[in-house]
């Protein structure tokens, strides 16, 4: 995970919380010694709302500044016979 930031606001016996997190993940490739990603950098926003009766709405969107989410997968990565 590389950046989370929310809010949380409570009123009455209304409950909102909002996050936004920024993740990605990478890998170590012991041949050319370095980092590379697995999943590129990527934005998701959950919003949580809860109220006064048991109803819970939660609703998890892709953030408005990435247009889609990058999976890269390599022969090196998934593949052991090297080592």
């Amino acid at each position: 995970m590389q950046q989370m930031i929310g809010t949380l606001l409570i009123v009455k016996k209304k409950v909102r919380l909002s996050t936004r997190v920024m993740l990605n993940c990478a890998y170590f490739n012991p041949l050319p010694s370095r980092w590379e990603p697995i999943i590129e950098k990527f934005g998701l926003e959950f919003d949580l709302i809860s109220s006064e009766n048991p109803k819970l709405s939660i609703m998890i969107s892709m953030d408005e500044n990435f247009e889609s989410l990058n999976f890269n997968v390599s022969e090196e990565m998934v593949c052991f016979e090297h080592f």
